[in-house]
């Protein structure tokens, strides 16, 4: 049975941590779905923010990335599910 990508994008706004983990991997690897998918979730974004931090190995992406995200937190801080960090090393 195929999922549609209506009823995909519906799981992954319902926390669905499978659902979660084959959109990432969608959207990373650039298949078919991952524009529709994308399209269909923007909308649910609300006020996110993207930063992406690049460099050489060793350089201080980790460090870097997460002192972005603390100093984006508001005061009194945010829930777990309300903030995160994604790292991905490319070799």
């Amino acid at each position: 049975m195929t999922l549609s990508v209506e009823k995909w994008a519906e799981q992954v706004r319902a926390g669905d941590v499978r659902a979660v983990s084959r959109a990432i991997t969608t959207i990373e690897n650039h298949e078919p779905e991952a524009e529709t998918l994308l399209r269909l979730l923007f909308p649910h974004t609300g006020q996110a923010y993207l930063t992406g931090v690049t460099g050489a190995p060793g350089t201080g992406h980790r460090c870097a990335g997460n002192g972005e995200e603390h100093a984006r937190r508001p005061p009194g801080g945010l829930s777990p599910q309300e903030t995160g960090t994604s790292g991905r090393d490319r070799g």
